[in-house]
């Protein structure tokens, strides 16, 4: 599609796409609706919610923070980012589960004032910076989201950064519409899980009735339906069940050798937040790949990693030592 024919597009003028691709599938859901629908089937079912936050699993039990302890045949492990505090409090998973990381994002709620024109249809830019680029979604006829932005660390971040903030205002209002700075806003935080190799972490555990189901990146909500029906299958020991190399008590995994790693981190710096376009292509990822190269050589790599994770092994966050590449990740 002609970018001009895109309803409410009206970025900078040095970052015009010069051409779109209109994908007629793509659609959007309100995440605060979809868990309301979760409540309501579950409330339906009859199953029982707990007003609370697990603290701990142990000897079979869910331990609460307000004191109640919950005792099942079977436990499945799926807080998303916070089922790493969970993991790790449990003494016989030592060392034996790779770190589920926190990527936390920032986005925003906004609503149109009048005369504001915004786009009609879900509108994307091209991913960079080892993640999406800025992206809207509207919802009904004058409110959308903006997001988002992906921060990954070992340790929970409970607040936003104000830089994350200002990233996504300013590649919105950059990339999307100058007049979105007219719009009111709401600003929203979430952790998605990040296994520490990149890939999620499904299964059952040595532990005796103890599962885990986490690590899914961004892509949790699209997956859940499939990784639960495998899971029932699992439970019920039946075929279909979950890939073993998946299984929550592995060294974490790569698919990538050392150089198609190094390029791949190269591609995001270059086209990521803060790029340079006074330096001429080709200096430019010389010097990107110099300074990914060091990261490497820091982090003792001889294998490829994620790029949204080389920082945290360059600075020792993580442990590039346990790495082992497997060919069996499809």
């Amino acid at each position: 599609v002609d970018p001009a024919d895109i309803r409410g597009y009206r970025p900078t003028p040095h970052l015009r796409a010069t051409r779109g691709v209109r994908v007629p599938s793509d659609g959007a859901i309100d995440a605060f609706t979809v868990m309301k629908l979760l409540d309501e089937a579950a409330a339906a079912l009859g199953i029982e919610r707990i007003d609370g936050r697990a603290a701990s699993v142990r000897d079979g039990s869910v331990h609460c923070d307000r004191g109640r302890v919950v005792h099942a045949e079977r436990i499945v492990v799926a807080a998303g980012a916070a089922s790493d505090g969970l993991v790790r409090g449990i003494p016989e998973l030592d060392g034996r589960v790779p770190r589920i990381l926190h990527g936390t994002g920032v986005g925003l709620r906004c609503r149109a004032t009048p005369g504001l024109t915004t786009p009609d249809e879900v509108l994307r830019t091209p991913n960079r910076g080892a993640g999406l680029g800025v992206y809207h979604v509207p919802f009904g006829s004058d409110r959308f989201y903006l997001g988002a932005t992906n921060v990954v660390s070992v340790e929970p971040r409970e607040h936003a950064r104000l830089g994350s903030l200002h990233l996504v205002l300013q590649s919105a209002m950059d990339e999307i519409s100058s007049e979105l700075r007219h719009a009111e806003c709401r600003m929203v935080t979430g952790h998605r899980p990040i296994g520490a190799d990149g890939f999620p972490l499904l299964g059952r555990t040595s532990v005796p009735g103890l599962w885990i189901a986490t690590g899914t990146r961004r892509d949790g909500v699209t997956a859940a339906p499939e990784i639960a029906r495998r899971f029932v299958n699992e439970l019920l020991g039946m075929d279909d069940g979950l890939p073993a190399c998946l299984s929550p008590e592995r060294r974490p995994i790569t698919v990538l050798d050392r150089d198609q790693g190094i390029d791949v981190a190269v591609r995001s710096r270059l086209i990521g937040p803060g790029s340079s376009t006074g330096v001429s292509a080709g200096r430019l990822e010389d010097e990107v790949r110099r300074q990914v190269v060091r990261l490497y050589d820091r982090a003792g790599l001889d294998v490829g990693v994620p790029a949204e994770l080389l920082d945290l092994y360059a600075d020792g966050r993580l442990d590039a030592s346990r790495l082992v590449a497997s060919t069996n990740v499809d």
